[in-house]
């Protein structure tokens, strides 16, 4: 009986997970496409698009590993929730909206 608990928490963070993977994959696949086609193409590119690329997988990665030992473990990951879900759509809208968004 004392593992069931155990058991039910691995299953919902099975289960959550692939809810961040899918947004990390979308909004990850959205911006480089937007990035490539929508801006001027790839002559565009300079230091500071490369830099806020990487800056958007740092934060992206930093808060879905948090998310991920969170669940696993059965803490509190709000935090990092909160952030992963701002940064989400600040990349977005940095894609599709303004460059100027934030």
């Amino acid at each position: 009986m004392a593992g069931q608990a155990d058991k039910k928490r691995a299953k919902n963070a099975a289960e959550s997970i692939v809810y961040y993977q899918a947004a990390v994959a979308i909004s990850t696949l959205l911006y480089f496409l937007a990035l490539l086609f929508i801006d001027p193409g790839l002559s565009s590119i300079g230091f500071w698009t490369l830099f806020e690329a990487a800056f958007f997988t740092a934060v992206t990665y930093f808060t879905y590993n948090g998310i991920e030992s969170g669940l696993n473990l059965g803490a509190d990951f709000s935090m990092y929730q909160d952030v992963f879900t701002i940064n989400v759509f600040v990349e977005l809208g940095i894609s599709y909206v303004s460059r100027w968004i934030w």
